[in-house]
């Protein structure tokens, strides 16, 4: 199986070539990265896929392949009132603040 992306299929049925999905990613990670604050992209299993040069500078945190609740909290296991599975719910983007 070919694990190269040449195109991606969209919700109404239009695609978009690769250069144009590597653009887009690009633009996305320049305006992550230009963010003055912290950003972060956590997968739905809780796993930090990026964060922003902020974090890398500000906090000693080695976060690959840690779950959030691990991170955030100092947890074992996936927080009660976990705001990644109402963020799942919903669909909307949330933003979080935290004091570590």
């Amino acid at each position: 199986m070919n694990n190269t992306i040449s195109k991606m299929v969209i919700a109404d049925n239009q695609s978009i070539d690769r250069n144009s999905i590597t653009r887009l990613i690009a633009n996305i990670l320049n305006i992550y990265e230009s963010d003055p604050f912290g950003t972060r992209i956590i997968d739905c299993n809780g796993v930090t896929l990026y964060q922003n040069d902020y974090f890398e500078k500000n906090f000693d945190w080695d976060y690959r392949d840690k779950k959030c609740w691990k991170l955030f909290e100092e947890n074992e296991t996936q927080c009660p009132d976990c705001p990644l599975v109402n963020q799942l719910k919903t669909g909307k983007a949330i933003n979080l603040k935290t004091t570590k």
